[in-house]
């Protein structure tokens, strides 16, 4: 190639990859990008925007066609199962959004109403579903019942006389039991098309069929000594009956049982007697336990396991069926990682052969084989003619004169300039207004993990405007976190946060957000009155100044919580309760219809708690929401109009006096006298209890 040739292919390069990055991360890409949280650029953290619940069938979105047949199954396998057989016929959800453990889930208000609309619900059964017989009690409608694991035999727990092993769907050919159940089921339902559902039963049937196969050969792999699933809970029995495999695990049959360091001891000696070459964790548990033994033992940890949930689209899990398969590999590659790399490295080559055989064979047969030989003959002379031509016009362009380089620097310019006018004027759009009304915020579904850790799991909870909500419970409970997936500082694992149809995040001048102190960096070189006007960037577009109407706003908010005084004072060199009035004047200064605050009344004294309170309260009774994190119970028996409890997931909802019960308490908080002093209720529950 020659140096012309080349100078042009590197500008055309850099010309798109400049465009790229335009269109990228300056048109927008961040819709919350000049709201207070991105503005205080010193302040907080960048954000990312969670995506929305999906409505296919595993999801347990209440989004289908009134017309068809409801048909809801208690988990996401149930549901593709289902799925698969009904077709079009039925509109098949599943109750449990993925990602959700059967075995502790505790149902929501969405899912009563949700049964009420069903015209079949399907469970596992096998105790399974403990919850769900007071949950169906509960509905108007009287929905048909089918359990799918009618006829199995289960395995019987060896932990608990009497129990039995409910995670029977985890062999393929309990599956085929599973799936004729169903099917039956649903011919009751739709006797008409009796038909087409047999037959699409019988086609999923043959390709449970081939999984059991494809399944046996891949842990066929592993060699005899190392066939042992080691994980969290005991939910691969089935599966290592049907292929030849041992189990070991820190839980029983369910995963609410409490561990003791004796059963991480013998677990860790379990492994290394074995020696087995690698341990598992489960998707909807916690991975701290087996990454304790795995440090204790000295075993590296093989990679996750689906078992009480299929994995989310794109995971390579999210059906009944490449769920399996997914495992089967995992294990395979885990305790066989050499004879499982082999085997696949052979498949794909005999594969590619196979393809490249029958094409040879097609092209060989066919009846113009002559004529397709004349052709290629004939492309190979034009391409021989081709390279020549190209090196002559080589040659040509490496002689060219220095006005035909000078025409196209100028053009490649034109368009860098081009890009640029484009990129200026399209950040130079104001965020849309999007009018808020009286619209509720609905959380759907909200997961968010920490380093492997759940810290938030499927929150789910619409609140109505124009009230004044506290959000309750023991630290780590993921209330903070809560408040950054919805704005989206930090990304969600799953779900939702939406206003006016749109992500909270997207609401730059309708939403306002008070961090922790601890979040926030004092040190930056600002004056108190900097901070209160950055409430007002979401009102502008990024060129354009601060005016005085926007001084006017600032000083009235400063005023309104007594540190108009303050404001050519540096931001740190405040006190713990004048920083946090400045914070609170700063979501004032934006006007919003939404506040968001995380513990404003931490390390406030008690004259500014009751000021914050006093503003908080008029804003409310203005029209405005207020969501506010707090900790105290007993004062937010008084404070709120309505209560949130939270420990990961919802626990209760509604008037204080309702919701702030010692069962709910004890919920909430697990019942440690630590938590409860947390909670400035220890003193208050000991007298009750006297």
């Amino acid at each position: 190639m020659s140096l012309f040739r080349r100078t042009q292919f590197n500008f055309t390069f850099l010309l798109f990859f400049f465009l790229g990055a335009s269109l990228r991360d300056g048109l927008g890409s961040s819709p919350y990008l000049f709201t207070p949280v991105r503005a205080s650029a010193k302040i907080e953290s960048p954000a990312s925007a969670p995506h929305p619940q999906n409505s296919d069938p595993k999801s347990g979105s209440l989004k289908f066609e009134s017309q068809r047949p409801l048909v809801v199954a208690t988990t996401g396998f149930l549901a593709d199962i289902a799925a698969q057989i009904a077709g079009d016929a039925c509109a098949v959800v599943s109750l449990l959004p993925t990602g959700t453990d059967p075995h502790t889930y505790e149902a929501l208000p969405n899912d009563a109403a949700l049964l009420s609309r069903a015209d079949m619900v399907i469970e596992n059964g096998l105790t399974l579903e403990g919850w769900l017989e007071k949950l169906i009690r509960n509905t108007s409608k009287r929905a048909i019942r089918v359990v799918a694991t009618k006829g199995i035999v289960p395995i019987q727990s060896t932990e608990h006389q009497g129990s039995v092993d409910p995670h029977a769907w985890m062999d393929p050919l309990h599956g085929r039991r599973y799936a004729r159940n169903i099917c039956s089921a649903l011919i009751n339902l739709l006797p008409e098309q009796r038909r087409e559902l047999e037959h699409r039963w019988l086609r999923y049937d043959q390709q449970l069929v081939e999984t059991d196969a494809y399944i046996h050969r891949i842990l066929l792999l592993v060699p005899p000594e190392h066939r042992v699933i080691a994980t969290t809970h005991d939910a691969f029995r089935y599966m290592g009956n049907r292929y030849g495999y041992g189990v070991l695990s820190l839980l029983g049959t369910t995963t609410d049982a409490e561990v003791r360091t004796s059963d991480l001891q013998e677990m860790v000696r379990n492994i290394q007697s074995r020696r087995l070459p690698a341990l598992f964790v489960e998707t909807t548990l916690n991975p701290r336990l087996m990454q304790q033994v795995a440090r204790d033992g000295g075993i590296r940890l093989g990679g996750k396991l689906y078992a009480d949930s299929m994995g989310p689209k794109g995971s390579g899990a999210d059906t009944y069926l490449s769920m399996l398969k997914h495992n089967a590999r995992v294990i395979a590659s885990a305790l066989a990682p050499q004879a499982y790399t082999t085997y696949f490295q052979y498949e794909q080559v005999s594969n590619r052969e196979s393809e490249t055989a029958v094409d040879i064979e097609k092209l060989e047969n066919s009846p113009s084989s002559a004529r397709n030989n004349d052709l290629l003959n004939e492309d190979r002379n034009n391409d021989r003619n081709n390279d020549r031509n190209e090196v002559r016009n080589n040659n040509l362009l490496d002689e060219e004169s220095p006005s035909g380089n000078l025409v196209f620097l100028m053009i490649i310019l034109a368009c860098f300039s081009a890009a640029a006018i484009f990129l200026v004027l399209r950040i130079q759009r104001a965020a849309p207004r999007i009018e808020l009304g009286n619209q509720p915020l609905q959380i759907d579904g909200l997961s968010a993990s920490y380093a492997q850790t759940t810290v938030l799991q499927h929150f789910s909870l619409e609140l109505p405007a124009g009230a004044f909500y506290g959000l309750v419970g023991p630290n780590g409970s993921g209330k903070s976190t809560l408040f950054k997936s919805a704005l989206g500082i930090i990304k969600p694992d799953s779900g939702s946060v939406r206003l006016a149809g749109y992500p909270l995040h997207h609401h730059t001048m309708g939403v306002a957000y008070v961090p922790q102190r601890e979040e926030i960096d004092l040190n930056f070189p600002a004056t108190v009155q900097d901070v209160v006007l950055m409430g007002r960037y979401p009102h502008h577009k990024p060129t354009e100044r601060i005016n005085k109407k926007d001084l006017d706003e600032a000083k009235q908010a400063m005023a309104e919580l007594d540190i108009l005084h303050l404001r050519q004072r540096p931001i740190g060199g405040l006190s713990g309760g004048q920083q946090q009035r400045a914070f609170l004047a700063r979501a004032l200064c934006q006007r919003p219809q939404w506040y968001l605050l995380d513990e404003p009344f931490t390390g406030v004294d008690q004259s500014t708690e009751d000021k914050i309170l006093q503003v908080l309260r008029r804003e409310v009774e203005s029209g405005k929401s207020v969501l506010m994190i707090h900790h105290d119970l007993t004062r937010a028996r008084r404070i709120f109009d309505q209560v949130i409890l939270i420990n990961r997931r919802l626990i209760a909802f509604g008037r204080p006096e309702e919701v702030l019960t010692e069962e709910n308490i004890l919920k909430t908080y697990s019942g440690l006298h630590s938590l409860y002093d947390e909670a400035g209720v220890i003193h208050h529950h000991q007298q009750g209890t006297k």
